[in-house]
């Protein structure tokens, strides 16, 4: 029949992978095109249609949480470097603030407790910062569970 060389087999073979990896990651791409857009079509919808409430000092908590993060520390400028001359790594510890907005409302019989996308910045900084600007959240009035917190150093 067909006495087609091994290493053309696998030429085509390798591009085929190419193409499918390509296909692939063009599809994922736009699948995540697309959820972003109907998210941000969703946010527009809540500002259009939601109840707009400006977040103050009175109206609402301001919260943090803490964690460590620990990386590891290099003493030359060639990482791989270090690695050679021993496995016994140096650590540094970083601590990470986030800072988060909570707020609750009453809708009917029920209070609802609306919790903003946390801010790397200082509680005492955000406060600063919620003072002195316009930081609103929007609410779906038929679906209280669907919320938004526009802050615009997020």
């Amino acid at each position: 029949m067909f006495n087609i060389p091994a290493f053309i087999l696998i030429i085509i073979a390798v591009i085929i992978a190419v193409i499918y990896t390509f296909i692939k990651q063009k599809l994922r791409s736009q699948r995540e095109d697309q959820s972003n857009a109907s998210k941000f079509a969703e946010i527009e919808r809540l500002k259009r249609l939601g109840e707009k409430i400006k977040m103050t000092l009175d109206n609402c908590e301001i919260k943090n949480k803490s964690y460590q993060v620990e990386e590891k520390e290099y003493f030359s400028k060639y990482k791989g470097m270090d690695s050679l001359l021993g496995d016994d790594a140096h650590y540094k510890s970083t601590e990470i603030q986030q800072t988060y907005i909570v707020f609750y409302k009453k809708y009917g019989e029920r209070s609802f407790k609306f919790i903003s996308q946390a801010v790397n910045h200082d509680p005492d900084a955000f406060k600063f910062y919620l003072d002195s600007s316009d930081i609103f959240l929007y609410i779906d009035r038929q679906n209280p569970n669907n919320y938004h917190f526009e802050i615009p150093i997020a």
